[in-house]
């Protein structure tokens, strides 16, 4: 099937809800939202990097900006209106009609040059497209046309900036109804080379456009998703990794709460880098989709942070390690509360954790890889700063270790009338289910990578201890149920967020294969409310669901009833607050439902309700291993694995007590206990299981 997004209404991106409901596209750098206006069609422009860096004060105006737009319009209102954004290709196409005819265009972004390729089919009077930029917020905007060129820029330049920035887009039409535009930033650097626009012509606009298709069809060879009685799953299965791939693959400025889908310039949060669930929840679904290098970018704002985070760790709270405030951009820039000038907690919001929040995602990728390299120079270093402020924090007590003063959820120091007395629950905590999660997540992976890199032999024995000796979990009766307590001390239960199973997911500290008392109260917690249709939870509570067992075609239905109360026509989910902490969903949750591999075993279908036919190809599991399988009539029809590395398999095929493996038409021997097999596999060959 082609997958596609697309809609037959008027789109209106003109408002102050950052969120677009137009059409998508983008090379990972350039965003583009197509919006239908009263008398045509505008394309805005985004990019990556053009921040207003201005970390003065919470209510400035800073973030991320647009750049500018196109526009093709006629005489006469807009009559009717269709637009398709075609995943597949990596393009958007819009038709519009009036009284005096129509107007259609196609338009992407050419990854290797970074030029928007417009396409342009008009029957009527309509304009020529006019492209212009954006102003306001202090910008140095311009506009001009030379010899047949238009250009615009926008910068954000000034002493009070944490950086500068200059993106310049220029236009030329290169036949009747083709036009390129170079699209460049001053923080670019070699990235795109060198353009010569005044040479571009119409064979150059084609030998890009079909670069653009070649780079889309290597992007979706990488791993595929077959549902065919259930193809709107499918379809957002494809949507999340294609909203993620047409915004995080600028090294420097990855995608903040808003991606590159900039229409205005009032995007919330500045559209920064949220660090207690938003700016992670994106990418929880690339590295079983077998698509790490989305997540390339994320390090990028961590690394450039540490050195602040670990001033601010020993200057506020005597701890070696890092310390992040909630809120961070690019460059090491502060986005929401600047210590410069106002109360530390401010900055915090009551919150020790977000520092160990961005280690989940580099766990994740260690997990999934085991790339030595990759963790030695950027996954170490950073985990390792967390495991230290953790060591610090930490109070040694009675024979475990517990946490005091961290808020499971923000505490609104930001309010003109806070008083502290009111919050002294929250302030005065002990021992947040959040915090002991990650706690353990953190001390279970340096142990690992450590061993792994051959470092740090006489830092085991101290990190080891703490992961033995962490406070255990709270719990307690509720409604005859024994659940989680979100606190020891402190908060107890809330019925809406999910901070109540993240130490679940994304943490991954409990799953089909832990203490069965354990898995039982975490299953009475996740169901206790219905938190599946709760913008803050979703992207945590489906995948959770799916690492505790929880009924598989309850999953799909819940993922369903998200679309339909809250998917937009580009399949972005708006719960009126965040945007692209959300895409992750669908890829994700499939994911968790048809392979698992967080515990050391290879589960295949360990979820699915095998009688709804799934194919899929090339996931990803823990240990560099790729899956392919298919069930159907209530089997498992075929596994195959390919091996990207030498390593000893633990796996478990559902309903399957005996299986053969071949490798090169040859049996392979194997052990088992109960229905976990376990052998060995060589980087490079192909196994089949039977």
């Amino acid at each position: 099937m082609k997958h596609i997004a697309y809609s037959d209404r008027f789109t209106a991106l003109c408002g102050n809800n950052p969120i677009p409901d137009g059409m998508l596209c983008g090379n990972g750098d350039t965003g583009i939202v197509a919006g239908v206006t009263r008398q045509g069609i505008r394309l805005y422009i985004s990019k990556c990097d053009l921040w207003k860096a201005d970390e003065k004060c919470e209510d400035s105006d800073g973030g991320i900006k647009p750049a500018g737009y196109i526009d093709i319009n006629a005489m006469s209102p807009v009559m009717s209106c269709r637009s398709e954004q075609r995943m597949d290709d990596g393009e958007i196409f819009c038709e519009i009609k009036n009284d005096t005819g129509s107007a259609c265009i196609t338009v992407c972004v050419e990854h290797k040059s970074g030029c928007i390729l417009l396409e342009t089919d008009v029957d009527g009077e309509y304009t020529v497209p006019c492209l212009d930029a954006f102003c306001g917020c202090g910008s140095i905007s311009e506009r001009k046309e030379d010899n047949g060129i238009t250009l615009i820029s926008r910068a954000f330049k000034g002493d009070g900036l944490k950086f500068e920035t200059r993106c310049r887009v220029q236009m030329k039409r290169v036949s009747e109804n083709k036009y390129i535009l170079p699209v460049r930033s001053d923080l670019d650097g070699d990235r795109y080379g060198s353009f010569n626009l005044d040479a571009a012509d119409e064979a150059l606009f084609d030998s890009l456009k079909s670069l653009d298709r070649l780079w889309w069809r290597d992007f979706w060879s990488r791993s595929a998703m077959r549902l065919p009685t259930l193809p709107d799953v499918e379809n957002n299965w494809y949507a999340c990794l294609y909203h993620l791939a047409i915004c995080s693959l600028n090294p420097k400025f990855p995608p903040g709460i808003y991606g590159n889908f900039i229409t205005n310039d009032n995007a919330w949060w500045k559209g920064d880098y949220h660090l207690n669930y938003n700016y992670q929840a994106p990418f929880y679904g690339v590295f079983s989709a077998n698509h790490t290098e989305l997540s390339d970018c994320f390090v990028s704002p961590l690394e450039e942070f540490m050195k602040e985070g670990q001033r601010l760790a020993e200057k506020h709270l005597g701890c070696r390690g890092v310390l992040f405030p909630v809120g961070i951009g690019p460059l090491g820039m502060y986005t929401e509360y600047p210590l410069s000038s106002l109360p530390f907690e401010r900055a915090f919001l009551g919150q020790r954790t977000c520092a160990a929040y961005c280690a989940v995602i580099l766990i994740m990728r260690w997990y999934a890889e085991r790339d030595t390299e990759y963790l030695k120079e950027h996954i170490y270093p950073f985990v390792s700063a967390v495991g230290d402020f953790w060591e610090d924090y930490l109070t040694y007590e009675n024979g475990k270790y517990s946490v005091y003063k961290d808020a499971i959820h923000e505490i609104p120091y930001y309010k003109h009338d806070f008083n502290p007395k009111k919050h002294r629950r929250e302030i005065e905590s002990k021992n947040n289910l959040l915090a002991l999660g990650f706690v353990n997540m953190v001390f279970t992976a340096l142990i690992d990578m450590a061993d792994a890199l051959g470092v740090d032999a006489d830092r085991r024995e101290k990190r080891l201890h703490i992961k033995q000796n962490i406070s255990p979990y709270p719990t307690f009766i509720r409604r005859f149920h024994r659940i989680f307590r979100y606190t020891e001390k402190g908060i107890a239960w809330r019925n809406d967020n999910s901070l109540c199973i993240q130490h679940i997911y994304p943490a991954g500290n409990i799953g089909l294969h832990s203490d069965k008392k354990m898995l039982k109260i975490a299953c009475n917690t996740l169901m206790h409310n219905d938190r599946f249709t709760d913008g803050n939870a979703t992207n945590s509570v489906f995948p959770c669901a799916a690492r505790l067992g929880i009924n598989p075609d309850y999953i799909i239905e819940k993922l369903r009833l998200n679309y339909r109360e809250k998917q937009l026509p580009n399949l972005l989910l708006n719960y009126g607050g965040g945007c692209l902490e959300n895409c992750s969903l669908t890829v994700n949750t499939v994911n968790e439902t048809v392979l698992q591999s967080h515990e050391g075993i290879i589960s295949i279908f360990p979820v699915w309700n095998l009688n709804v036919p799934c194919e899929y190809e090339n996931l990803l599991a823990n240990g560099n291993i790729l899956v392919s399988a298919a069930a159907e009539n209530g089997k498992v029809k075929y596994v195959r694995l390919y091996a990207r590395a030498n390593r000893e398999i633990k796996l478990e095929i559902r309903g399957k007590s005996s299986i053969s493996i071949t490798c090169d038409g040859n049996a392979l021997p194997h052990g088992s206990q109960g229905n976990i097999f376990t052998f060995s596999v060589e980087q490079g060959k192909h196994y089949s299981l039977i």
